[in-house]
């Protein structure tokens, strides 16, 4: 479901997207024009490379890590608002409410004790 959302936010922003689903190495590899999701090994915005499986999770202010969507929505977020017309100061309202739900100080989420990091 995860990467449903993710593929739906990369092909509103990115509209000449093709999407593959793949663990080809040569596909995963980082290259011009390339966003890699959910593989890779790594999480690197600069690179494009937005994978939650790395040993060193990256993690939210609240110390939970984020799912690859999460790592997305960090680094596209914003932009998506505003590619749905959103106006600006409902885009810094909004996230201004997500930095507060995941740094613990509002209600929504929850710490999982079974998570381990990969």
């Amino acid at each position: 479901m995860l990467m449903s959302f993710s593929s739906v936010n990369l092909t509103r922003l990115f509209p000449k997207t093709d999407l593959g689903r793949t663990r080809d190495k040569a596909w995963i590899a980082p290259d011009e024009g390339r966003i890699i999701c959910d593989v890779g090994g790594d999480f690197d915005a600069a690179a494009q490379i937005f994978n939650h499986h790395q040993r060193l999770n990256s993690l939210r202010e609240n110390g939970q890590p984020y799912c690859s969507f999460g790592l997305i929505w960090a680094q596209y977020g914003r932009d998506y608002w505003r590619a749905v017309d959103v106006p600006e100061k409902d885009v810094a309202a909004t996230c201004a409410k997500q930095r507060k739900h995941q740094s613990g100080s509002g209600h929504g989420w929850r710490k999982n004790p079974n998570h381990a990091a990969t």
